[in-house]
């Protein structure tokens, strides 16, 4: 019976040190980046599941757009910052999102439907921006940027009166 018992407080604790998805991913084409949506390597249609830090956000008429630079996705969903970017992206969500929970700088992950692209500048050069319908959103926390863990493991001892 301890042998039991031993076994569920394992198995419990490891599904507590599981990570859980921030977005529902459920039929979102892994295979294709931002860049080549914008260079048009990849068709801009379909269900992507993408993410990167917030570089502008905006109001327009009823919904937000955030202006994205793209990094690749670790395989719990969140941005590799820690690498080279796979270009940028527009997130256009109906309604009001909040500048302060997703202020620039700040790191998301975001799934949605692309919806073509858009063409404009970047300064002075052109640049053309794969944009998506949001369906899902979710804000990356600092600890968790990149997907990695950092193990931690201590024991104490101790005395008491």
């Amino acid at each position: 019976m301890k042998r039991f018992h031993c076994i569920v407080a394992i198995t419990a604790l490891l599904a507590g040190c599981a990570s859980q998805p921030l977005v529902d991913r459920t039929g979102v084409d892994a295979s294709v980046a931002p860049q080549q949506v914008a260079e048009g390597a990849a068709a801009a249609e379909g269900t992507v599941n993408w993410g990167g830090r917030v570089i502008d956000i905006r109001t327009v008429d009823e919904s937000t757009e955030l202006e994205i630079l793209s990094f690749p996705l670790s395989g719990s969903g969140r941005p590799d910052t820690g690498g080279d970017s796979d270009g940028r992206f527009i997130a256009v969500r109906e309604g009001f999102v909040d500048p302060l929970v997703y202020d620039k700088g700040r790191t998301v992950t975001v799934v949605g439907r692309l919806a073509g692209v858009r063409e404009g500048t970047i300064g002075e050069q052109a640049y053309r921006w794969p944009v998506i319908t949001v369906s899902d959103m979710a804000p990356v926390s600092e600890s968790s940027r990149g997907g990695s863990v950092t193990p931690f493991f201590s024991i104490g001892v101790g005395f008491g009166f």
